[in-house]
Protein backbone atom coordinates (compact mmCIF):
# COMPACT_ATOMS: atom_id res chain seq x y z
CA UNK A 1 0.00 0.00 0.00
CA UNK A 2 1.13 3.55 -1.12
CA UNK A 3 1.81 5.73 2.30
CA UNK A 4 2.34 8.59 0.43
CA UNK A 5 -1.26 10.19 -0.36
CA UNK A 6 -2.92 8.47 2.30
CA UNK A 7 -0.04 11.06 4.59
CA UNK A 8 -1.17 14.01 2.86
CA UNK A 9 -4.52 13.12 2.73
CA UNK A 10 -4.10 13.17 6.35
CA UNK A 11 -2.43 16.18 6.25
CA UNK A 12 -5.03 18.46 4.61
CA UNK A 13 -7.94 16.68 6.64
CA UNK A 14 -5.68 18.05 9.41
CA UNK A 15 -5.57 21.39 8.32
CA UNK A 16 -9.28 21.75 7.42
CA UNK A 17 -10.03 20.79 11.32
CA UNK A 18 -7.41 23.75 12.61
CA UNK A 19 -9.06 26.30 10.97
CA UNK A 20 -12.46 25.20 11.58
CA UNK A 21 -11.43 24.82 15.39
CA UNK A 22 -10.21 28.95 14.81
CA UNK A 23 -13.48 30.29 13.59
CA UNK A 24 -15.52 28.42 16.08
CA UNK A 25 -12.87 29.66 18.94
CA UNK A 26 -13.44 33.01 17.21
CA UNK A 27 -17.31 32.63 17.21
CA UNK A 28 -17.38 31.11 20.75
CA UNK A 29 -21.38 30.11 20.35
CA UNK A 30 -22.42 28.53 16.73
CA UNK A 31 -24.60 30.59 14.16
CA UNK A 32 -26.40 29.75 11.38
CA UNK A 33 -23.99 31.49 8.79
CA UNK A 34 -21.79 31.15 5.65
CA UNK A 35 -18.21 31.79 6.13
CA UNK A 36 -15.94 32.03 3.23
CA UNK A 37 -12.37 30.71 3.86
CA UNK A 38 -9.86 31.75 1.30
CA UNK A 39 -7.24 29.60 2.10
CA UNK A 40 -9.42 26.70 0.76
CA UNK A 41 -11.49 27.99 -1.00
CA UNK A 42 -14.58 26.38 1.07
CA UNK A 43 -17.80 27.02 2.21
CA UNK A 44 -18.40 26.52 5.97
CA UNK A 45 -21.84 26.31 7.57
CA UNK A 46 -21.75 26.98 11.46
CA UNK A 47 -24.29 25.23 13.77
CA UNK A 48 -27.41 27.25 14.73
CA UNK A 49 -27.50 28.82 18.07
CA UNK A 50 -28.86 32.04 19.31
CA UNK A 51 -26.37 34.70 18.84
CA UNK A 52 -22.53 35.47 17.38
CA UNK A 53 -21.39 35.06 20.40
CA UNK A 54 -18.85 38.11 22.11
CA UNK A 55 -18.87 39.14 18.46
CA UNK A 56 -21.39 42.39 17.31
CA UNK A 57 -19.22 44.14 14.78
CA UNK A 58 -17.42 43.62 11.79
CA UNK A 59 -15.08 45.04 8.83
CA UNK A 60 -14.90 44.72 5.30
CA UNK A 61 -12.14 46.06 3.88
CA UNK A 62 -13.26 47.42 0.12
CA UNK A 63 -10.33 48.37 -2.85
CA UNK A 64 -10.53 51.04 -5.26
CA UNK A 65 -9.72 50.32 -8.41
CA UNK A 66 -8.25 52.93 -10.36
CA UNK A 67 -5.81 56.12 -9.68
CA UNK A 68 -6.59 58.08 -8.76
CA UNK A 69 -7.98 57.11 -5.61
CA UNK A 70 -11.12 59.07 -4.22
CA UNK A 71 -14.39 58.98 -2.96
CA UNK A 72 -17.54 60.98 -3.31
CA UNK A 73 -18.30 62.90 -0.13
CA UNK A 74 -21.56 61.12 0.23
CA UNK A 75 -19.83 57.82 0.94
CA UNK A 76 -22.27 57.45 3.63
CA UNK A 77 -24.99 56.71 0.78
CA UNK A 78 -23.03 54.69 -1.06
CA UNK A 79 -21.91 52.36 2.27
CA UNK A 80 -25.71 52.26 2.92
CA UNK A 81 -26.80 51.05 -0.66
CA UNK A 82 -24.62 48.45 -0.15
CA UNK A 83 -25.71 47.36 3.55
CA UNK A 84 -29.50 47.31 1.87
CA UNK A 85 -28.03 44.98 -1.06
CA UNK A 86 -26.18 43.22 1.80
CA UNK A 87 -29.45 42.79 3.77
CA UNK A 88 -31.76 42.43 0.63
CA UNK A 89 -29.58 38.86 -0.57
CA UNK A 90 -29.25 37.60 2.84
CA UNK A 91 -33.29 37.98 3.86
CA UNK A 92 -35.72 39.93 1.61
CA UNK A 93 -37.79 39.59 4.82
CA UNK A 94 -35.81 41.30 6.78
CA UNK A 95 -34.97 43.61 3.85
CA UNK A 96 -38.59 45.39 3.52
CA UNK A 97 -39.40 45.25 7.45
CA UNK A 98 -36.58 47.75 7.02
CA UNK A 99 -36.87 49.32 4.11
CA UNK A 100 -39.78 48.25 2.50
CA UNK A 101 -43.70 50.22 1.79
CA UNK A 102 -44.97 50.03 5.42
CA UNK A 103 -41.09 50.26 7.21
CA UNK A 104 -41.23 55.06 6.79
CA UNK A 105 -39.37 55.49 10.08
CA UNK A 106 -38.79 52.63 11.62
CA UNK A 107 -35.82 52.64 14.14
CA UNK A 108 -32.83 50.02 12.81
CA UNK A 109 -30.52 48.63 15.19
CA UNK A 110 -27.44 48.93 13.22
CA UNK A 111 -24.65 51.36 13.05
CA UNK A 112 -21.74 52.01 10.36
CA UNK A 113 -18.44 54.14 10.26
CA UNK A 114 -16.27 54.60 7.10
CA UNK A 115 -12.21 54.52 7.71
CA UNK A 116 -9.75 56.28 5.10
CA UNK A 117 -6.89 58.26 4.58
CA UNK A 118 -7.54 61.12 2.91
CA UNK A 119 -5.15 63.38 0.51
CA UNK A 120 -3.85 66.65 1.20
CA UNK A 121 -2.56 67.04 -2.81
CA UNK A 122 -5.67 67.15 -4.70
CA UNK A 123 -9.09 68.93 -4.56
CA UNK A 124 -12.01 68.60 -6.23
CA UNK A 125 -15.98 69.66 -5.48
CA UNK A 126 -17.90 66.51 -4.39
CA UNK A 127 -14.91 63.95 -4.22
CA UNK A 128 -12.54 63.40 -1.47
CA UNK A 129 -9.29 62.51 -2.50
CA UNK A 130 -7.13 59.66 -0.99
CA UNK A 131 -3.71 58.26 0.14
CA UNK A 132 -4.41 54.70 -0.87
CA UNK A 133 -6.87 52.17 -2.21
CA UNK A 134 -8.10 51.14 1.04
CA UNK A 135 -11.53 52.16 2.43
CA UNK A 136 -12.85 49.96 5.65
CA UNK A 137 -16.30 50.12 6.53
CA UNK A 138 -17.50 49.14 10.30
CA UNK A 139 -20.33 47.44 10.91
CA UNK A 140 -22.32 47.36 14.32
CA UNK A 141 -25.80 45.87 15.26
CA UNK A 142 -28.02 45.84 18.99
CA UNK A 143 -29.63 42.99 16.52
CA UNK A 144 -27.71 39.42 15.93
CA UNK A 145 -29.60 38.45 13.30
CA UNK A 146 -29.16 42.11 11.46
CA UNK A 147 -25.50 41.51 11.92
CA UNK A 148 -25.53 37.88 10.71
CA UNK A 149 -27.34 39.07 7.54
CA UNK A 150 -25.70 42.03 6.87
CA UNK A 151 -22.12 40.00 7.08
CA UNK A 152 -23.46 37.15 5.22
CA UNK A 153 -24.53 39.61 2.15
CA UNK A 154 -21.26 41.11 2.05
CA UNK A 155 -19.54 37.36 1.62
CA UNK A 156 -21.66 36.93 -1.06
CA UNK A 157 -20.78 40.50 -2.18
CA UNK A 158 -17.32 40.01 -2.00
CA UNK A 159 -17.55 37.03 -4.82
CA UNK A 160 -18.45 39.51 -7.34
CA UNK A 161 -15.03 40.96 -8.80
CA UNK A 162 -15.91 44.30 -9.25
CA UNK A 163 -18.65 46.59 -7.88
CA UNK A 164 -19.98 49.86 -9.18
CA UNK A 165 -19.99 52.16 -6.01
CA UNK A 166 -18.11 55.04 -4.89
CA UNK A 167 -18.18 56.66 -8.29
CA UNK A 168 -16.26 53.44 -9.57
CA UNK A 169 -15.04 50.38 -9.31
CA UNK A 170 -14.32 48.25 -6.30
CA UNK A 171 -13.80 44.58 -4.85
CA UNK A 172 -14.51 43.61 -1.05
CA UNK A 173 -10.71 42.68 -0.12
CA UNK A 174 -10.91 41.09 3.33
CA UNK A 175 -13.29 40.65 6.36
CA UNK A 176 -12.11 41.10 10.61
CA UNK A 177 -14.12 40.90 13.60
CA UNK A 178 -14.27 42.97 16.61
CA UNK A 179 -14.59 41.39 20.40
CA UNK A 180 -18.26 43.18 21.77
CA UNK A 181 -17.13 45.31 24.55
CA UNK A 182 -19.51 44.09 27.64
CA UNK A 183 -20.16 47.48 29.43
CA UNK A 184 -20.19 47.19 33.26
CA UNK A 185 -20.03 50.07 34.57
CA UNK A 186 -23.05 52.98 35.22
CA UNK A 187 -20.86 55.62 33.61
CA UNK A 188 -18.51 55.39 30.05
CA UNK A 189 -16.32 57.96 28.10
CA UNK A 190 -17.06 57.41 24.34
CA UNK A 191 -15.22 58.72 20.86
CA UNK A 192 -17.13 59.03 18.39
CA UNK A 193 -16.09 57.05 15.40
CA UNK A 194 -19.13 58.54 12.94
CA UNK A 195 -20.19 62.19 13.66
CA UNK A 196 -23.04 62.81 15.96
CA UNK A 197 -26.35 64.21 14.37
CA UNK A 198 -28.57 65.58 16.84
CA UNK A 199 -32.09 67.15 15.80
CA UNK A 200 -33.27 70.10 16.55
CA UNK A 201 -37.10 69.73 18.02
CA UNK A 202 -40.47 71.39 17.89
CA UNK A 203 -43.37 70.40 18.96
CA UNK A 204 -41.86 67.19 19.66
CA UNK A 205 -40.98 66.81 15.57
CA UNK A 206 -36.87 67.59 13.78
CA UNK A 207 -37.54 70.72 11.89
CA UNK A 208 -33.55 70.80 11.57
CA UNK A 209 -30.38 69.89 13.28
CA UNK A 210 -28.37 72.05 16.59
CA UNK A 211 -24.45 71.46 17.36
CA UNK A 212 -22.65 71.08 20.58
CA UNK A 213 -23.21 74.29 21.74
CA UNK A 214 -27.09 74.79 21.68
CA UNK A 215 -28.77 74.55 24.89
CA UNK A 216 -31.08 71.59 23.71
CA UNK A 217 -27.63 69.46 22.70
CA UNK A 218 -28.05 67.52 25.74
CA UNK A 219 -31.69 67.25 26.09
CA UNK A 220 -32.49 66.31 22.67
CA UNK A 221 -30.13 64.01 22.48
CA UNK A 222 -31.50 62.46 25.72
CA UNK A 223 -34.74 61.98 23.92
CA UNK A 224 -33.33 60.26 21.09
CA UNK A 225 -31.56 57.80 23.47
CA UNK A 226 -35.11 57.27 25.20
CA UNK A 227 -37.18 56.47 21.78
CA UNK A 228 -34.31 53.98 20.64
CA UNK A 229 -34.48 52.54 24.59
CA UNK A 230 -38.28 51.75 24.55
CA UNK A 231 -38.09 50.08 20.75
CA UNK A 232 -35.35 47.75 21.58
CA UNK A 233 -35.09 47.41 24.86
CA UNK A 234 -38.79 48.42 26.29
CA UNK A 235 -37.47 50.94 28.98
CA UNK A 236 -38.61 53.88 29.72
CA UNK A 237 -35.92 55.83 30.40
CA UNK A 238 -35.79 58.84 32.24
CA UNK A 239 -34.13 62.21 32.01
CA UNK A 240 -32.42 61.85 35.19
CA UNK A 241 -30.96 58.26 34.34
CA UNK A 242 -29.34 59.90 31.64
CA UNK A 243 -26.28 62.44 32.00
CA UNK A 244 -23.39 63.87 29.50
CA UNK A 245 -20.57 65.16 31.07
CA UNK A 246 -17.55 66.20 30.00
CA UNK A 247 -18.07 67.02 26.34
CA UNK A 248 -15.38 67.63 24.09
CA UNK A 249 -16.86 67.94 20.76
CA UNK A 250 -16.48 69.72 17.47
CA UNK A 251 -19.18 70.35 15.51
CA UNK A 252 -19.19 70.76 11.33
CA UNK A 253 -21.86 71.89 8.68
CA UNK A 254 -21.95 68.84 6.34
CA UNK A 255 -24.91 68.23 3.51
CA UNK A 256 -25.01 64.32 2.77
CA UNK A 257 -28.70 63.61 3.37
CA UNK A 258 -29.98 67.33 4.33
CA UNK A 259 -27.87 70.15 6.01
CA UNK A 260 -26.82 67.64 8.88
CA UNK A 261 -24.61 69.25 11.61
CA UNK A 262 -21.94 66.31 11.95
CA UNK A 263 -20.73 66.50 16.37
CA UNK A 264 -16.78 64.62 16.48
CA UNK A 265 -15.26 64.16 19.62
CA UNK A 266 -15.09 62.74 23.28
CA UNK A 267 -18.08 62.82 25.76
CA UNK A 268 -18.72 60.66 29.06
CA UNK A 269 -22.45 59.50 29.69
CA UNK A 270 -23.92 57.99 32.61
CA UNK A 271 -27.08 55.75 32.43
CA UNK A 272 -27.95 52.63 33.09
CA UNK A 273 -25.46 49.50 32.26
CA UNK A 274 -28.33 48.48 29.14
CA UNK A 275 -28.48 51.73 28.40
CA UNK A 276 -24.74 52.35 27.81
CA UNK A 277 -24.41 49.25 26.07
CA UNK A 278 -27.37 49.65 23.36
CA UNK A 279 -25.84 53.25 22.26
CA UNK A 280 -22.54 51.07 22.12
CA UNK A 281 -23.77 48.60 19.82
CA UNK A 282 -26.26 50.51 18.19
CA UNK A 283 -25.28 54.12 18.01
CA UNK A 284 -26.28 57.02 19.26
CA UNK A 285 -28.37 60.55 17.59
CA UNK A 286 -30.52 60.20 14.00
CA UNK A 287 -29.78 58.79 11.65
CA UNK A 288 -27.63 56.13 12.86
CA UNK A 289 -28.29 53.38 10.07
CA UNK A 290 -27.19 55.91 7.55
CA UNK A 291 -23.64 56.24 9.09
CA UNK A 292 -23.72 58.62 11.61
CA UNK A 293 -23.57 58.42 15.58
CA UNK A 294 -21.21 55.35 16.04
CA UNK A 295 -19.47 54.86 19.34
CA UNK A 296 -15.94 53.49 20.63
CA UNK A 297 -15.23 52.74 24.61
CA UNK A 298 -12.28 54.26 25.74
CA UNK A 299 -12.87 55.24 29.47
Amino acid sequence: MDLVPVFFKFIRIFKLCLYRNLLQSLIKKSIKIKIFCKNFNLWYNILTIDHWGDVVRFGARFILDKEPYFIPHDYRKHFLSLIKEAIKLSDIKLFEKFYGNNSKNRQKPFTFSVSFVSSDNQSEKGKIFLDSNKVTLHFSSFDPKVLINVYNGFVKLSKEKSLNYLGGSIQINRFFYKQRKLINSDRVTFKTLSPIVVRELKDKKGVGFIDCNHPDFKKNLFYNVKSIAKVFLDYDLKEDEFQIFDLRIKSKKVNIYGKEIANKGIFTVKAPVSILQLIYDAGIGAKRSQGFGMLEVIG
